[in-house]
């Protein structure tokens, strides 16, 4: 865990213990009369002059915004705050024509209940069989907040959440903060999809909250005598209940990329023996012989092929591939090889769909990282990312770096052109969680692929994608050149 000092000057520093994401909140449930806004009716569109149009609905949108919180009668959370619960409901049937997003991860319900409401198609959960199951999350939350997002939902047009910045030192922002903190597990994924949802501003989410899928998958509930047994047979009978939860588990996110229309999957982990032992060992409470856990290796390897290979039929009746972005191999402590026994899946030699993905350090000066790329392993840094070199598709500099220089007990800083975090689809923090995780390197390069797709009519192929992001070699720093930065009418101009 990291703790953030961000009143240091000149630069931003992490210390290397750990870190908090707001002030403690709190209030009791007393409420007072509901004070609502009346919000002006937007300007309609002016097909003549569309930029223009789009401005002043954005004005009206900040103003509306404004009404509301100026209005509040619980901008210091006082215990007459009204509260409401607001609840995720699927939107109608979407017929436009845009990019589809699937998230697999944890913790990231609450990201359909804020400012991003209105772009989120659908939200799961899986099932200990693997399959995904519709549900619409819940959280209570002050009544001002909730109208403030719904405000924004029902505007026409994205917003940068960089206009909400206005009203950073506002009375409100302690309404935000107790949000924040009583937000039930702000998971792994929460930052991730946040992310993808300020970078992808046209694209619509579905969001599958894995739950104990890994549990699940690897050591199903009654296999563990059979899996740490030393009867090849009864080995045998504990593979073909995992085969068959594997099954399950493809079929599901078949289902909804067929459905849904997924362009782009998010996949924020891989696999890899030592792994798969660990899980048996920590569930079963001994270890499996390493035949086993081979055995595994090779139907998690033949689940993502397949996984790699998903389509969806268009509007137009044609069939169109989704792109898989996955968070690389990690805990090597050697260079890996192309089909890696220890790393089958991550390491698999097959042409797939995939992106395999690792985050590097960069000062962003030395070595300096070619606007489009380059091979030279010394831009690699720590150097014990170059282990994964055969079995990394982009390796993704993150702003991050390690500095000598710093004050004692901090470890690293981050560089002037970094990273928000995102809360609510309204608030930012000077961080961006997680940066030395190769997790948060997938939502950076679908955000890039996704950019490049955008500049054209002509579907594109990940080969003819990444040619575009990487011509020159798979290290690269999007961030340094902003060939991720997607709304080019002034977002994160700074």
């Amino acid at each position: 865990m990291l703790t953030f000092n961000l009143t240091v000057p000149v630069k931003r520093f992490l210390h290397g213990t750990a870190f908090s994401l707001v002030a403690a909140c709190g209030s009791d449930n007393v409420q007072a009369p509901y004070v609502e806004s009346s919000p002006t009716l937007m300007p309609s569109p002016d097909p003549g002059n569309p930029t223009e149009s789009r401005n002043e609905a954005e004005q009206q949108l900040l103003e509306d915004i404004a009404r509301q919180l100026d209005a509040s009668t619980c901008n210091n959370v006082t215990e007459d705050c009204a509260q409401t619960i607001a609840t995720f409901r699927a939107p109608p049937t979407d017929t436009t024509v845009s990019t589809h997003i699937l998230v697999l991860d944890w913790g990231i319900h609450p990201v359909a209940l804020t400012g991003y409401r209105n772009r989120v198609l659908a939200t799961y959960e899986l099932s200990t069989s693997l399959v995904a199951e519709e549900v619409f999350p819940s959280q209570s939350m002050a009544s001002d907040l909730d109208t403030v997002f719904n405000l924004i939902a029902e505007h026409p047009y994205f917003v940068s959440i960089s206009a909400y910045q206005t009203f950073r030192e506002h009375p409100s922002r302690a309404l935000f903060d107790q949000l924040t903190a009583q937000t039930p597990l702000y998971g792994h994924g929460y930052f991730i999809t946040t992310f993808l949802m300020e970078y992808n501003p046209e694209a619509k989410f579905v969001l599958v909250d894995l739950g104990a899928s890994d549990k699940h998958l690897i050591t199903p509930e009654g296999s563990c005598a059979e899996l740490l047994a030393t009867d090849p047979i009864a080995n045998s009978q504990a593979l073909e209940i995992i085969e068959g939860a594997y099954t399950s588990y493809l079929a599901t996110i078949q289902d909804l990329v067929a459905h849904h229309k997924i362009d782009y999957i998010n996949a924020s982990w891989g696999s890899s023996a030592i792994g798969i032992a660990e899980q048996i060992s920590q569930v079963c409470g001994d270890a499996a012989d390493r035949s086993v856990v081979d055995a595994i290796q090779k139907i998690d390897r033949d689940f993502i092929r397949a996984l790699s290979q998903l389509s969806y039929t268009d509007q137009s009746s044609q069939p169109v591939s989704t792109i898989l972005v996955q968070a690389g191999a990690n805990r090597a402590g050697r260079d890996l090889e192309i089909d890696d026994a220890d790393y089958l899946t991550d390491c698999d030699s097959h042409q797939l769909n995939r992106v395999r993905v690792q985050a590097v350090e960069n000062d962003g000066i030395e070595p300096l990282i070619p606007e489009w790329g380059t091979q030279a392993v010394d831009a690699i840094k720590p150097a014990s990312i170059a282990y994964y070199k055969n079995c990394t598709d982009l390796f993704v500099s993150l702003g991050i770096y390690q500095d000598s220089s710093l004050p004692p007990g901090y470890i690293y800083a981050i560089r002037d052109k970094g990273f928000y975090a995102y809360l609510h689809g309204f608030v930012t923090e000077d961080f961006f969680p997680g940066f030395l995780s190769s997790s948060f390197a997938p939502p950076v390069v679908i955000s890039a692929l996704n950019f490049y797709q955008q500049q054209t009519s002509e579907h594109l192929s990940l080969d003819e994608l990444l040619a575009r992001l990487a011509p020159n070699g798979p290290i690269i720093d999007p961030l340094l050149y902003d060939h991720f930065r997607v709304y080019s009418e002034g977002y994160r101009a700074d």
